[in-house]
């Protein structure tokens, strides 16, 4: 019989803590081109999220919509992208 979970929190959560403290600044250490590459996916989200306000704003019927509905799928894989980095 497995301890109660309310025993097994505390434990949890100081995994949890370890593990974010060792991953603190994955960053640290990496070459710059890295760091070049997530300001490059960054500047393509930023550029995304300013297309996909303007074409929500001129939503017109179906084309419209599907054009937004692009551009949000882009965005989206943009920063899958840079979750991924």
């Amino acid at each position: 019989m497995s301890p109660p979970l309310r025993s097994r929190t505390p434990l949890a959560l100081l995994v949890v803590l370890g593990l974010l403290a060792s991953n603190a600044n994955p960053l640290q250490g990496q070459p710059l081109s890295r760091e070049a590459e997530l300001e490059e996916l960054r500047g393509e989200i930023a550029s995304l999220q300013s297309r996909l306000v303007r074409v929500q704003r001129r939503q017109e019927g179906l084309e419209g919509e599907l054009r937004q509905t692009e551009l949000a799928v882009r965005l989206q894989e943009k920063r899958v992208a840079e979750a991924r980095t």
